[in-house]
């Protein structure tokens, strides 16, 4: 905890209350609130890493300035007290009062902040304890990162269609399907899904040495499955046995779930697991000699998770309530077996995109809450990070392209401007605030087109 002279301390949150003779609504203390302390730098440095969002930054710097302004004012009336020769008495304080009046609207946006700051204690004091260490990522193979971010850029005169390039193998397979894009578009819950189950796969895996074979393979005996059309035979399939609890604690974050949040998972899963990707990448096997290398065109359609759910040691009621069909033991024994698409560990050993363990929470963060994290944020944050990872720290991109690249062009098709200029600039602003993009500058092209520069943080 904090305890130098520049310590903040947040000690009290407020309540709504209905002031009886004006029947205005006023704000009140709850005293029931819990305390958290911390200095300036590291508030400036919560801040900086996107953790605390720049919109309750700016709250919090008013708020120092107003508390140096008054700790000023109160030491020229307790001078000026004692240069008369008195105690400050009631008139000298009500004079003071009268230069720290707080509208309605000040007061509810400092309430935000240290309601924000006492219901996240825990995390924001988790950072300033880790600040300096290594920071804790997670690995996911580049290829699916690729994959992820695949998206139709405009046309440019006759191009080949891309299904058209598709072997016999893999138009057979969605002959009776309706695929629209080559790629896996994910929704920001899917997203956010995959990364828990990435996670998880880090947790639950030999991760010391990159060329054994159980490298990032999981804490079940891998599995050959078919991968990437017949010419290119069999990939291990990384698998992970893990409870339901920890599959929560993954997506959610350590507790408790409510009844809600447990709803809200498994309509988010079951949908998840019933959904197959086209996809089409070519895999590279470098050899000393450049000449030598081996490229592979990998082409499936396949769901990206598969799961085998098990029930041990169950009682007879228990096993009868099973196979009614009841989901009551799933949060009791109730196990599971993930196998994952094999893109998702794919040269995982070189060819790979590293995030911050908690960037699906700082993303809810720096979006303001997790309804509003939406798929062109998740996009544009994860192609500038796997930017970063490729050690490019300026990221130079035609609006036309970055709309394409966000998925936003249906707003073009269907001429909602204001909306899509509102969801360009929300994902640029949440990146901002995560402290991926230090400065966006933008220009015009020398075919008229508007150009976007990001300059990156390399610390992030």
């Amino acid at each position: 905890m904090a305890k130098d002279k520049n310590a903040w301390r947040f000690s009290k949150t407020f309540r709504q209350k209905k002031d009886e003779t004006t029947g205005e609504i006023v704000l009140e203390e709850d005293p029931s609130a819990t305390s958290f302390g911390y200095t300036d730098e590291e508030f400036d440095k919560l801040v900086r890493k996107g953790v605390i969002s720049k919109k309750l930054g700016k709250v919090g710097v008013e708020q120092r300035r107003k508390s140096a302004e008054k700790s000023l004012l109160i030491k020229e009336m307790l001078d000026r007290c004692k240069k008369e020769g008195r105690e400050p008495e009631k008139k000298d304080w009500d004079a003071l009062a009268k230069n720290f009046k707080t509208t309605m609207e000040e007061m509810e946006k400092e309430v935000s902040l240290q309601k924000f700051i006492l219901e996240n204690k825990d995390y924001l004091l988790q950072v300033i304890e880790e600040d300096g260490k290594p920071k804790k990522k997670f690995r996911q193979s580049a290829h699916y990162i690729e994959q992820k971010l695949t998206y139709n850029k405009p046309s440019k005169g006759k191009e080949p269609n891309l299904f058209d390039l598709l072997n016999p193998e893999t138009q057979e397979k969605i002959k009776d399907e309706s695929i629209q894009y080559v790629g896996i578009r994910l929704t920001a819950p899917e997203d956010k899904l995959v990364n828990s189950i990435s996670r998880l796969l880090e947790k639950k895996s030999q991760t010391q040495d990159p060329n054994a074979e159980d490298f990032y393979m999981g804490n079940e005996q891998p599995r050959p499955v078919p991968f990437g059309g017949k010419d290119n035979g069999s990939h291990l399939s990384a698998a992970i046995r893990c409870k339901k609890s920890e599959l929560l604690n993954a997506f959610f974050g350590e507790g408790k779930h409510s009844g809600a949040d447990i709803k809200y998972f498994d309509r988010v899963f079951s949908g998840f697991l019933e959904k197959k990707w086209l996809i089409r990448y070519k895999r590279t096997i470098h050899t000393e000699k450049k000449s030598d290398r081996k490229h592979f065109i990998m082409e499936d359609y396949l769901p990206l998770i598969r799961i085998l759910k098990y029930y041990p040691y169950l009682t007879d009621s228990q096993a009868e309530k099973v196979e009614k069909g009841s989901s009551e033991i799933d949060s009791l024994n109730g196990e599971y077996v993930l196998a994952l698409n094999p893109i998702i560990t794919d040269q995982i050993n070189a060819k790979y995109v590293e995030f911050p363990e908690d960037i699906d929470f700082r993303t809810k963060i720096a979006a303001g809450s997790h309804l509003s994290v939406s798929e062109a944020i998740v996009r544009l944050r994860d192609w500038l990070i796997s930017e970063m990872s490729a050690k490019r720290y300026e990221a130079t991109i035609n609006e036309e392209t970055l709309i394409h690249r966000l998925h936003l062009e249906k707003h073009l098709k269907s001429r909602q401007k204001k909306r899509l200029e509102n969801q360009l600039s929300k994902a640029i602003q949440v990146c901002q605030n995560l402290g991926i993009i230090l400065d966006t500058e933008t220009s015009i092209g020398v075919l008229g087109q508007k150009k976007y520069t990001f300059k990156l943080n390399k610390d992030f």
